[in-house]
């Protein structure tokens, strides 16, 4: 299968899939691809919206062709790699674990043979990448998790 792949959302949309992977190389493009969607501010764009490896692009189409929208994505595809991103920014959560906030750890270190500690060990060590905001506001899906 060939990228990028441009598909119609209905009249109004437009979404722009780079790759068939969950890759953090790939999201960094989309990322790309929707920050100089914003900066080129096309007239008749009205929201983009980043996903694993994708981006829907909401429109006028009174305003914008879906034609001219494709269009402007080309050409600034054609020059994405050229393109920094902000440097990414590192949020602490504060994690509380076991207890009346967490009554399942118990269960999760007995399900993978882990310590208590372990558990917690294993969750909190990694930097985890957000690859996108979901449909209910601030929940993140995030990579980098162990396989274990």
């Amino acid at each position: 299968m060939r990228h990028p792949r441009f598909l119609p959302a209905g009249d109004a949309a437009l979404t722009v899939e780079l790759g068939s992977r969950i890759a953090i190389p790939l999201n960094r493009r989309v990322r790309a691809l929707a920050l100089a969607l914003e900066k080129a501010a096309v007239p008749g764009v009205i929201e983009v919206v980043p996903t694993y490896r994708s981006l829907t692009i909401y429109y006028d189409p009174l305003a914008l062709s879906m034609g001219d929208l494709r269009r402007n994505v080309e050409g600034l595809l054609e020059r994405l790699e050229a393109m920094a991103l902000p440097e990414p920014r590192l949020v602490t959560i504060p994690t509380v674990y076991g207890g009346q906030y967490g009554p399942d750890l118990p269960f999760v270190a007995q399900h993978c043979r882990l310590t208590e500690e372990a558990v917690i060990r294993l969750h909190t060590r990694p930097t985890y990448h957000v690859y996108m905001l979901g449909f209910t506001a601030g929940y993140a899906y995030l990579g980098g998790m162990p396989k274990r």
